[in-house]
């Protein structure tokens, strides 16, 4: 029982920095797609004007 929680323990924070690169990420990823939408946005307004 010892040694299972022994080898439970250095997982744990593998696991959270895991999830925490997932979400930098996904809202590096959610960044770029705004940036584009508003650049493209903005381009097709200046065209427009």
């Amino acid at each position: 029982m010892t040694k299972k929680q022994q080898k439970k323990k250095p997982q744990a924070p593998f696991s959270s920095g895991r999830r925490k690169r997932k979400k930098w990420t996904t809202v590096v990823i959610w960044l770029m797609i705004i940036a584009m939408l508003l650049s493209t946005f903005t381009f097709a307004a200046a065209m427009f004007i």
